[in-house]
């Protein structure tokens, strides 16, 4: 069973999930009514799911399983900290998503932008503390991409960020994964890219990860896609510059809305330390949707 349940809800236990119930309105772990960028009324409950009886690692400081099926708002299921959840910005008249059976479909996204309302706090403070993180995606992607597309940020636009992954690079490439990390050394934006081989990021499920650990005085480095090894390699400098201001933790684009990625989304997770080989394995094997084998 989960433990720790927030201050100020009803807790509904019903095997290895539990509701998060506040009466019948969405809050804010506060308390205070959570803002609906849409409107919906139509957002469903929260429901924290056992990382032990998914499958994967435990201790993630944040965990999006899209799941949800209806509404606006994207639920943090870690059990780290407060909740970060995430607000699904469409401008578009008619809507740019479609929920699927543990999925977000954004393959004809134009302006959308997910992102949280919150400093990603918890994200960074401990990743800084640690000199280590992991940034882990199950997507899908619609189309090849360049840009790099974002699929994962922690940034404040399109030349100051934390950290990136992303598919395809600025050499044209459409066709890979890539990834920026802020260093001590780097400049703001954490480029150069760092990119995998070609005919990575292809239309097809795949499991990207994204890990970094500062050993001494550099940053060490490797992208894994489907479990194998994609990519590695040092970087000078630590993680001292991360900031949780004015950035935010955003997917498929960046904030000013220019870097967008075209695809779907199963399952996000950010840990504020580096997975081992092991561990990588382990969430691989779990799944794009654990959630459906419950």
């Amino acid at each position: 069973m989960l433990g720790g349940c927030r201050t100020g809800f009803e807790t509904i236990e019903t095997g290895d999930i539990i509701v998060v119930n506040d009466g019948g309105s969405r809050r804010d772990v506060d308390g205070a009514p959570a803002p609906d960028a849409s409107g919906n009324e139509g957002q469903p409950p929260r429901m924290l799911l056992n990382e032990v009886d998914l499958g994967r690692v435990v201790g993630a400081n944040a965990l999006y399983l899209f799941n949800e099926g209806a509404g606006n708002y994207i639920y943090d299921h870690s059990q780290v900290g407060e909740f970060l959840d995430l607000s699904i910005l469409d401008p578009a008249i008619e809507p740019e998503f479609v929920w699927r059976p543990g999925a977000l479909d954004l393959s004809t996204a134009l302006d959308l932008i997910i992102r949280s309302d919150e400093m990603p706090s918890k994200l960074v403070d401990p990743c800084v503390a640690n000199q280590a993180f992991t940034v882990e995606a199950w997507v899908h992607p619609a189309t090849e991409q360049d840009g790099p597309a974002r699929i994962v940020t922690v940034s404040a636009g399109s030349e100051v960020r934390n950290f990136t992954l992303g598919q395809g690079g600025q050499s044209g490439d459409r066709t890979s994964y890539s990834a920026r990390i802020r260093t001590r050394r780097t400049d703001p934006n954490g480029t150069p890219d760092i990119i995998t081989n070609a005919d990575t990021a292809i239309r097809e499920l795949r499991h990207v990860v994204l890990r970094g650990a500062v050993v001494g005085e550099d940053l060490g480095y490797e992208l894994f896609v489907d479990g194998a090894d994609a990519g590695s390699g040092l970087r000078e400098g630590g993680l001292d510059p991360w900031s949780a201001t004015p950035n935010r933790l955003a997917l498929a684009n960046e904030h000013d809305a220019d870097r967008r990625w075209r695809g779907t989304f199963h399952l996000v997770a950010i840990y504020c330390r580096a997975l081992d080989n092991t561990e990588v394995t382990q969430n691989f094997n779990a799944g794009a949707d654990p959630e459906l084998n419950l």
